[in-house]
């Protein structure tokens, strides 16, 4: 990975409007994994995607059932980094895709951000650049969730 550039601030401000052209500008000229990692989901619908599978799916699917037998195919051993990225890559004509998801719900984002940092260390390295829309505050920077991220692009004011 040349460069990780994570856009980031308070909710409302257009982070994931700025993601959506960055994409469309970057995409052109790098191998490009543009990550949603808010979990409002906007930047699917910003750049007019319908992700098939989140993190969240994968991480639901990997307890305990049919699903994760199918996921692993067998093999308990399967590294995750390869069910993720067979599962949740969404591969567009320009650009790869990964979506956070889990946009409703009770409980702690933890566990989906460890997964979230997990996927983003393990297939960065396969890109030239990566862009990645945080979620509104910076709880993902403190969480060191982007932790190899070169650049940070703290958006405050829409205008």
């Amino acid at each position: 990975m040349k460069q990780m550039i994570a856009v980031g601030g308070k909710g409302g401000v257009g982070k994931t409007l700025i993601v959506a052209l960055l994409t469309q500008l970057l995409s052109t000229d790098y191998n490009l994994l543009t990550i949603d990692a808010d979990p409002a989901l906007g930047l699917a619908h910003a750049i007019g995607i319908k992700p098939d599978k989140t993190i969240w799916d994968i991480r639901e699917s990997l307890k305990e059932g049919p699903e994760r037998k199918k996921l692993l195919g067998g093999d308990k051993d399967r590294p995750l980094k390869k069910v993720i990225k067979e599962n949740i890559i969404l591969k567009t004509r320009n650009f790869d895709f990964l979506v956070m998801g889990r946009s409703e719900g009770p409980g702690c984002y933890c566990a989906l951000n460890d997964l979230l940092r997990y996927s983003i260390d393990s297939l960065a390295q396969s890109y030239d650049m990566v862009l990645v829309d945080c979620e509104a505050g910076l709880e993902q920077v403190n969480r060191r969730v982007l932790r190899k991220m070169d650049t940070l692009l703290l958006i405050t004011d829409p205008t």
